[in-house]
């Protein structure tokens, strides 16, 4: 049963099974075996990273490439809202969406960032009323952006 699995911290078992969006901790990420969770939970499991991204229209694309998204386009939050809402989650009952990376970002482009996560939650939301729970675990150190922590330890920085 999902919620006595050990293989992902206990306080992630409610959010994974339900969905939503919180912060943790990127040890926590990489000591959790959530893939092997999802396998036995029937969720697919997209990782984003997006350390390498210089810029806003660097981060929208990285994001959209993840959820499928293998054209050429000028990247802007349009693109990324269309993207995410035609995702198809679809043979699995459900998705976690790993994001790292960000921190990185956010210190040259915070409403950037804060955008995305917003952009994830709301496509998290619709994927839920579709009855396909969708948790995002943005994982790193900055702003919290009123999402709730689920890290191991103390909150990281707030900037």
């Amino acid at each position: 049963m999902a919620g006595t699995d050990e293989s992902v911290p206990s306080q992630w078992s409610e959010l994974l099974r339900t969905g939503g969006v919180a912060r943790v901790a990127t040890g926590d990420v990489a000591a959790a075996d959530i893939e092997g969770w999802a396998d036995r939970s029937d969720r697919r499991v997209v990782a984003v990273d997006t350390q390498d991204c210089a810029s806003e229209r660097d981060l929208i694309l990285a994001l959209a490439t993840a959820f499928g998204f293998d054209g050429d386009d000028d990247g802007d939050w349009d693109l990324l809202d269309e993207v995410l809402g035609d995702y198809d989650v679809a043979p699995a009952g459900g998705l976690v969406i790993v994001w790292s990376g960000w921190d990185l970002l956010h210190d040259d482009d915070e409403e950037a960032v804060a955008t995305a996560v917003d952009a994830l939650a709301t496509a998290a939301q619709s994927w839920a009323h579709e009855g396909r729970p969708c948790t995002v675990l943005v994982a790193g150190d900055g702003p919290t952006w009123q999402l709730p922590w689920l890290g191991a330890g103390p909150i990281p920085s707030t900037r």
